[in-house]
Order: structure tokens, then C-alpha cells, then sequence
């Protein structure tokens, strides 16, 4: 009996050991394939953030010079490569890579080859449009890469779970055996038992722990999807503000929230998103972003409470003492804000609502910076960049949405005289002055409604909507007239502008209409200069052959026969 009982205890002693071998492998099996998955993840951050930057590179796009964003972009491309091939080493001693890994891999081989950057940083029209191309490639290659992480780390995820049940069953098993063996010899079967019990508790602890760090990042990344889904849906900044609102009330409903923006000269802060209601006991105090130490140093801030030697000055001078935490907004590389959340003392955001704080922060911004982007390009490419009037193709358009009302218009086609004399005499410093002077003259002595462009060179097109050749011509006497009052204020040279004037018939093209307008302005040059010419159907003159001449500045005008 003695016999039986040792042989049973060793058995018991021997399984017991075993069972913790295999316990501690699996717990190291399960921190191993953690940190390979944390891998996937920043890989997959990363290049979601280089498609960010990449898009943003995109519609900054100008020709002469390369965006400022892409650097960055090509940068954290490089980055997402390199902890995929970590990643890929890593998964190596589990198996080979699955089909899903494979396509992975060949996309990323695609996107290394794709991932190289311009040459100059100057470049050409027809090199940039090969930069956009380029560009629009790697932007495709990076959605396709962030749709195969996500597609194997939800691969991983059912497979990890899968294990995590046959581990649970194993164990049930694995403890029914040792209770039973525990009967035959009770001392020592017990005490292995306790053993394997507590081995047991400190894996289903584990298990536990990692179930919920799943459910967490579950919950994170559906957050973040919908978060970016809502900004994309956003046309405005100022819907964007509101789903920043919405965001952190779902995200951090126990904090005072608010988000602080530089205006335009970059010197004040605007309150653009707010979440707490009107109490202002929590409202952070700093004025601009040059104040600001989350801003000035573009990092996170937390602050336990307002009474520590250590806290932000601003946070002291609030009515109630309070915990903080301040996240930087930055858009384009730059910080232009801050995102303050304030507590209670002594209870600042748990690293998960911080970096919800966080996530917010940066979706935001990037969005932000894409609309700010693209609005910057839209004006550029329809504005004339020495006198800020429409370009030609801005007039052209706002025409044609004329043209669909059936608003009758009178077109003025003016053209500086003798301005090659005003660059060749003063320079061509000289020469933009007297443009610009110009086209502040007719900005200024124009309805709202009218419509003005810098044509070409020293060309101007004035559309006058619902306006005939008469009234037409009295505005451009009144533009005259303001434009010798500011030449006599002014430092510049003196000049004077002559007119063509042609009003649209039914049906009639914009560009026929020009035609007729830059006939009598072709006329008006013939008949000295400085002066007005209305164009009828059939020519230049008008009907009885007369012209309106501008004979002096001081608004002089007389009535002469054309040649």
C-alpha cells in the first residue's frame, strides 16, 4: 500500500510538473505572439498614418516645389516596411506565412518599390503630374496593405481564440485527472493539487487579462472607425468641430473637454469644441499658442492636480483645483492648438480615455489639415497671384453659371496703355504696382455682384450681370475716374486704361461676346487711348459711329466721330 501510494504521489508530483512546464510555455507562447501582434498593429498604424500624409501631399501639389507633407509621408512608409519584415521574422517560428501574409508581402514589396522619392525638390509640370501619379499609386498600394493587416490580424484574432478555448478545455481536463488521483493518496495529492490549482488560477488571471485586453482593442479600433467615418462625412470645419463634441462625450463623459485652435494670425486661441455644458470653472485659461506649454512643445501633458508645485500656471488660476490633460493639435507639422480635458484632483484620464483623448486629437487634425490643404489649393489654382483677382478660368466658370440662369451681361475688356512704356521707363517692380493698383481700383468700384479677372498680362475682363452698354459705360467713367484719384495719392506710375464694352444676345457664346469686347477695345486704341468704345452686333462702333473719349483724369469727357 505504501508502494501504491508513493508510485501514485511521484505520478501525481510528475504530471504536476509537467502541467507547469507546459503552463509556463504556454504563457510565453502568449507573450510572444502578443508583441508579434503589437508589431502588425504599428505596422498597420503607420502606414494608415503615410496614407494620411500621402493624401495631404496630394492636394498640396504645386508646381515648382515639392508638399512639405511628404518627407513625412515617404518617412513613416519606410517605417511600416520595416515592421512588417520585423513582423514577418517574428511569425516565423509559428509557421509559415498564410496566403493572406503572402499577398501582404507582395503588396508591401509593391509599396517599397512605389515609396521613392522625387529626385528634385523642384519639379516641372510634366513632372509633377508624374509625382501625382506617383503619389495616387502609393496611396492605392497603402489601402491595399491596410486592408490585408486588417484582414490577417483578424485571421490571428479567431486563431488566437480558438487556442485560448482548447487551452480552457485542457485544463478542465487536466484537473478532473489530478482530483481523482488525489483519492488515492489524499496528503500528497492534495498538496500537488494545490499546486496545480493555483498554476490553474494564474493562467485563467492571464487568460482573463488577455480576453480583455481584446475586447478593449476591439472597442478601440470600432471607436476609431466610426470616429474617421463621421470626419470624412464632414464637408466643413465646422461640422468637424462637432463631431470632435460628440466624439469626446462618448469617449470621456466624466471630463470637461474643450478644444483650443489658433485663429488666422496664429496669436489667439478660439474655443471651437467644448463638452462639460457652460461651467467654466474647468475652461483653461491660456490665451495663445505661443502661452501654451502642450503647444509650444507639441507633447502630452498630464497633470494630477492644480496644486502641485510642478503644474501648468494656467491650471492654477482656475476657480476650483482640478486635474488636467493636455493634448497638442498639430496640422501640417505644425501645432496650432491643444486639446484640454480637466477632473477631478487626483484623477487624471486612465491610459485607455487618454488615449481616446489622443485618438481624437489626431484624427481630427489630420482631417482638418486635409480640408485646410485642399482649400488652399482650390484658391490658388482660381486666383491670380500677383493682383488676388479671379484668373481667367474662375471668370469663365462664374459666366457659365450665368449663362444656365439666362442673365443677360455687358463684358468690359480693359487693357493698361502704353504698359510696356511703364515697365520699360519705371521697371517691372513699377509694372506690378500699377497692376495691383488697378485691380484694387476695380474691386473697389464694383457692385458685389460683378464679376472681375486679370485676363492676361496687363488684360482685365469686367462682367457687368443684367447691364446695358449705357450703364456700362458710366461705371467704367466712375473706375476711371477713381483710378486718377489713386494715381495722384499714389507712389506709382501714372497710366490710363482704355475700354471695349459688348453686351450678350440669347444664346450667345462667352467667348463671341469677348470678341465683340476686345473689337472696340482694339478701336479704342486706334482712337487715341483712354477711352471707351461700345461694340454693336456688327462691329466695333457704335450705331451712329460715335465713341466715349476720357480725355483727361479729372473726369472730363466729350462726345468725337470715330475714324
Amino acid at each position: 500500500m505504501t508502494v501504491l501510494v508513493t508510485a501514485l504521489t511521484a505520478a501525481v508530483a510528475v504530471v504536476g510538473l509537467l502541467q507547469l512546464h507546459l503552463a509556463h510555455r504556454q504563457a510565453s507562447s502568449l507573450a510572444a505572439r502578443n508583441a508579434t501582434a503589437g508589431l502588425l498593429a504599428s505596422a498597420q498604424s503607420t502606414i494608415a498614418q503615410s496614407r494620411s500624409q500621402f493624401e495631404t501631399a496630394l492636394f498640396s501639389l504645386k508646381d515648382g516645389g515639392l508638399p512639405e507633407a511628404l518627407p513625412q509621408a515617404l518617412i513613416q512608409a519606410e517605417t511600416g516596411i520595416a515592421e512588417w519584415a520585423q513582423y514577418k521574422k517574428a511569425a516565423a517560428l509559428w509557421g509559415p506565412l498564410t496566403a493572406k501574409a503572402a499577398r501582404l508581402d507582395q503588396d508591401m514589396a509593391a509599396l517599397t518599390v512605389a515609396n521613392v522619392p522625387p529626385a528634385s525638390a523642384s519639379i516641372g509640370v510634366l513632372v509633377a503630374d508624374e509625382v501625382r501619379l506617383q503619389l495616387q499609386k502609393t496611396i492605392a498600394l497603402e489601402g491595399q496593405v491596410d486592408a490585408d493587416i486588417a484582414a490577417i490580424r483578424t485571421e490571428e484574432q479567431a486563431s488566437w481564440t480558438d487556442a485560448l478555448d482548447r487551452d480552457r478545455a485542457s485544463m478542465g481536463r487536466d484537473i478532473v485527472w489530478l482530483l481523482a488521483a488525489g483519492g488515492f493518496a489524499l496528503v500528497i495529492t492534495l498538496s500537488a493539487n494545490g499546486l496545480l490549482s493555483r498554476t490553474a488560477r494564474r493562467r485563467d488571471l492571464d487568460l482573463s487579462e488577455r480576453d480583455r485586453e481584446l475586447e478593449l482593442v476591439a472597442t478601440a479600433n470600432e471607436f476609431e472607425a466610426r470616429l474617421q467615418r463621421a470626419l470624412e462625412l464632414s464637408s466643413t470645419e465646422d461640422r468637424v468641430y462637432k463631431v470632435v463634441e460628440e466624439a469626446l462625450n462618448e469617449a470621456v463623459p466624466e471630463f470637461s473637454v474643450e478644444m483650443l485652435l489658433a485663429d488666422s494670425s496664429r496669436a489667439h486661441f478660439r474655443r471651437l469644441a467644448s463638452t462639460g455644458g457652460e461651467d467654466a470653472s474647468h475652461r483653461c485659461a491660456v490665451g495663445s499658442p505661443s502661452a501654451c506649454p502642450a503647444a509650444q512643445r507639441g507633447e502630452v501633458f498630464v497633470f494630477p492636480t492644480s496644486l502641485a508645485l510642478d503644474a501648468c500656471p494656467y491650471l492654477k488660476e482656475a476657480p476650483e483645483p482640478s486635474s488636467a490633460t493636455c493634448v497638442p493639435v498639430s496640422v501640417s507639422g505644425a501645432t496650432i492648438g491643444v486639446v484640454h480635458a480637466a477632473g477631478v484632483v487626483d484623477s487624471p484620464p486612465s491610459p485607455q480615455r487618454r488615449t481616446a483623448l489622443e485618438l481624437v486629437a489626431r484624427r481630427a487634425s489630420d482631417r482638418i489639415g486635409m480640408m485646410r490643404a485642399f482649400s488652399r489649393s482650390e484658391t490658388q489654382a482660381s486666383t491670380d497671384a500677383l493682383t488676388g483677382l479671379p484668373n481667367r478660368r474662375s471668370l469663365e466658370e462664374s459666366v457659365r453659371q450665368l449663362a444656365l440662369l439666362g442673365t443677360p451681361y455687358a463684358v468690359a475688356f480693359g487693357d493698361l496703355d502704353h504698359f510696356k512704356a511703364v515697365n520699360d521707363v519705371h521697371g517691372h517692380a513699377a509694372g506690378d504696382v500699377a497692376l495691383r493698383v488697378f485691380s484694387k481700383v476695380l474691386r473697389d468700384g464694383l457692385r458685389p455682384a460683378d464679376l472681375v479677372s486679370r485676363y492676361g498680362g496687363e488684360e482685365f475682363v469686367v462682367v457687368l450681370p443684367n447691364c446695358h452698354d449705357t450703364e456700362a459705360v458710366k461705371v467704367l467713367e466712375r473706375i476711371s475716374e477713381r483710378l486718377a484719384i489713386a494715381l495722384t495719392d499714389g507712389e506709382g506710375p501714372s497710366f490710363t486704361v482704355s475700354f471695349g464694352v459688348a453686351c450678350s444676345q440669347p444664346d450667345q457664346e462667352f467667348h463671341d461676346v469677348i470678341a465683340m469686347a476686345d473689337g472696340a477695345l482694339l478701336e479704342a486704341k486706334s482712337l487715341g487711348r483712354n477711352c471707351v468704345v461700345v461694340a454693336t452686333r456688327g462691329g466695333s462702333a457704335a450705331p451712329d459711329g460715335s465713341a466715349v473719349v476720357i480725355e483727361d483724369r479729372a473726369s472730363t469727357r466729350t462726345a468725337t466721330a470715330a475714324s
